[in-house]
């Protein structure tokens, strides 16, 4: 579903698709909706669709704070929400995502405050993307940094 010129906010029957164990939606969902012209806030019923594997939101225009309900997606191994309008801090509910391996939130300028410490829990994290947002140095998180922060300079 991604570049389809995709307009206004993602539509809340997607949360409906907890229902179709079926269509093994349940088990391995992959939604991407990047590069379309999503508006709004993400919607926190994204939180509720426990077998959601990879988010992409990225390119659009969605604006507000990064739910933290979308730190209960335990199977999540991708999330990826460059380029928006995203504000605020990151939850310190993404540090539960044992099976995240990428997490992209780059060119949000207006995401700040510290990078969670409870990232340092991600062992599988292998790309992380933050720049272009105004987050505390990388010195002020350690110890407990990722090990993708490593490869950083």
């Amino acid at each position: 579903m991604n570049d389809n010129y995709f307009t206004g906010p993602l539509p809340s029957e997607l949360g409906l698709l907890t229902g179709y164990k079926e269509l093994n939606l349940y088990k391995e969902l992959k939604l991407n909706f990047s590069g379309n012209a999503l508006t709004g806030t993400i919607p926190t019923f994204l939180g509720q669709l426990p077998g959601m594997l990879e988010l992409g939101l990225s390119n659009n225009h969605l604006s507000g704070p990064i739910p933290s309900e979308l730190g209960q997606l335990s199977n999540m191994t991708s999330l990826v929400m460059d380029n928006n309008a995203i504000t605020g801090a990151l939850p310190t509910e993404l540090g539960r995502l044992s099976n995240l391996q990428f997490l992209g939130i780059a060119d949000n300028p207006d995401l700040s405050g510290a990078i969670p410490s409870q990232l340092g829990r991600l062992s599988l994290l292998s790309n992380l993307r933050l720049s272009g947002g105004d987050f505390v140095s990388r010195a002020q998180f350690a110890p407990n940094k990722p090990k993708c922060f490593e490869r950083c300079s």
